[in-house]
C-alpha cells in the first residue's frame, strides 16, 4: 500500500484550512507526505472444512495516515 506525497503547492484549496489533518512543512504549510507499507499474508487449507491464515502488516513499521 502506498500514497504519493502532495506538497503544499498541489493541495486542493478546500484542504488547506484543515491543518489539523495534515503534516506541516518547514514554512508551516500543510502537506501530505508520501508513505508505503509492506505486508505479508498466507493461507493454508487443511482438509475440506478448515483453513488457517495469518499475516504481518506494516513490516517496515512506517508511521502513516491514509487520506480519502
Amino acid at each position: 500500500m502506498y500514497s504519493g506525497a502532495v506538497p503544499f503547492e498541489n493541495m486542493p484549496v478546500t484542504e488547506i484550512p484543515k491543518t489539523y489533518m495534515y503534516a506541516t512543512d518547514s514554512d508551516g504549510n500543510p502537506h501530505s507526505p508520501g508513505w508505503y507499507t509492506l505486508k505479508f499474508k498466507a493461507m493454508y487449507q487443511i482438509g475440506n472444512h478448515l483453513t488457517v491464515s495469518g499475516g504481518v502488516e506494516n513490516i517496515t513499521n512506517e508511521g502513516y495516515r491514509p487520506f480519502a
